[in-house]
């Protein structure tokens, strides 16, 4: 993979590769608050260290890579907060362009491909949206100006609801992660039981996309996502008490 990289881009540097892994697991250390993540320093271990031997499999060196130290916690919360704070946040924030068109390209139908599976990822609120997860405020003021259909708006004020306020309050987390996890779960199967159906319509221009699965993006996915919040509702309702 590497040598083909190097053949079409050039060299693929440890830099590279070291932001490229943050990007994965990097956040869930540096503000796993904002992620809506409330983990032991003993699952976020186990977390490094996956993180550790994948880097490893893929050609990090332990002296660069982001969870080589995956027994000390506090050491790759720093790392990665200095990643972040050193070399994704000015990126971001200064709406650094893509180096090349056919990078523009992969990211465009990368966020695509995932709003065909779920609804609440388009191209015109995942950037905004970043920013004020990221907590880049002046970006958010900036980008949100750019949330021109309302289903954009929506998108972005429901996804700014469940982060900041369902995941972040006690009472109200544990069932909206129920709603998530079903969610990402529909997601995973959706995916693979419906792959030749997602792209043979994505070849199609959207006027003459079929209505069943129009609305199987508008009602289908959001209905198993309030049916799973209220299925969760009913089970702790009738859980049996110790």
């Amino acid at each position: 993979m590497h040598r083909r990289y190097h053949r079409l881009f050039g060299s693929f540097s440890q830099f590279n590769m070291v932001v490229t892994q943050w990007a994965f697991v990097g956040p869930a250390f540096a503000f796993p608050h904002r992620l809506g993540i409330s983990s032991t320093d003993k699952e976020l271990r186990a977390l490094a260290h996956m993180w550790f031997r994948l880097g490893w499999a893929l050609g990090i060196k332990s002296e660069f890579n982001l969870c080589a130290h995956d027994d000390d916690v506090d050491y790759v919360r720093r790392y990665s907060r200095a990643i972040f704070e050193q070399v994704v946040k000015p990126a971001i924030a200064e709406d650094i362009p893509f180096a090349t068109e056919l990078q523009e390209s992969m990211a465009n139908h990368l966020l695509d491909g995932c709003g065909h599976i779920n609804t609440l990822i388009t191209r015109g609120v995942f950037r905004p949206f970043m920013l004020r997860l990221f907590g880049v405020k002046d970006g958010v003021r900036l980008t949100e100006s750019e949330l021109v259909s309302w289903r954009d708006r929506l998108v972005f004020v429901v996804a700014g609801f469940f982060f900041e306020v369902l995941l972040r309050t006690p009472l109200l987390e544990v069932p909206a992660r129920a709603v998530l996890n079903t969610l990402m779960r529909l997601n995973i199967y959706s995916a693979n039981y419906l792959r030749e159906s997602i792209t043979l319509e994505h070849t199609r221009p959207p006027a003459r996309r079929r209505l069943t699965w129009i609305l199987y993006q508008r009602l289908v996915l959001p209905g198993l996502s309030i049916l799973s919040f209220l299925i969760h509702c009913i089970k702790q309702t009738f859980r049996p008490s110790h």
